[in-house]
C-alpha cells in the first residue's frame, strides 16, 4: 500500500511498526500494551487495566507531537494542496514530504514514508 493513501487503522498500525511499538487491536481500536514482550494474556482487553493505552498518534497531539518533534518533522499549509509535512535530518539520508487532511495525519504519513518508505505491506484486514 502506497504511504500517501494510509488512513485509519492502517495509518495507527504502520506509525507503531515505525516506532516499533507492540500493538493490538482490542474491543474495535488500537491499544500499546506495554508490559508483555508478546501478546498479552487471554482475557486482558479491559479498558480499565492499567497496562493498555489507547493509540492514536495520527489524531491524538499528545502521541503524535513528540513523534514530530524527535523526528524534526515540519508542517505547513499550501492552500492549494493542505497540510504538507516534510522532514530532513541527519538521520535521514533523503527528504520525506506527505500530505494529508490535517496536520497529524499528514505528519505521521510523512514519518511512515521515512521510516518504512513509500510502499509498505499493511495486514489485509487493515485495508
Amino acid at each position: 500500500m502506497k504511504t500517501s493513501e494510509l488512513t485509519d487503522l492502517a495509518l495507527i498500525w504502520a506509525v507503531a511498526k515505525g516506532e516499533g511499538v507492540h500493538v493490538v487491536m482490542a474491543r474495535g481500536g488500537w491499544f500499546v500494551f506495554d508490559s508483555y514482550e508478546d501478546d498479552p494474556p487471554a482475557g486482558v482487553n479491559e479498558y480499565n487495566d492499567d497496562r493498555w493505552q489507547v493509540y492514536t498518534p495520527s489524531t491524538d497531539w499528545a502521541q503524535g507531537g513528540p513523534i514530530l518533534e524527535r523526528e524534526c518533522i515540519e508542517i505547513s499549509c499550501i492552500h492549494t494542496t493542505g497540510w504538507t509535512p516534510d522532514t530532513w535530518t541527519a538521520r535521514h539520508p533523503q527528504r520525506f514530504r506527505a500530505k494529508g487532511p490535517t496536520p497529524l495525519i499528514a505528519a505521521m504519513r510523512c514519518f511512515v514514508a521515512s521510516k518504512l518508505g513509500d510502499d509498505i505491506e499493511v495486514p489485509e484486514e487493515l485495508i
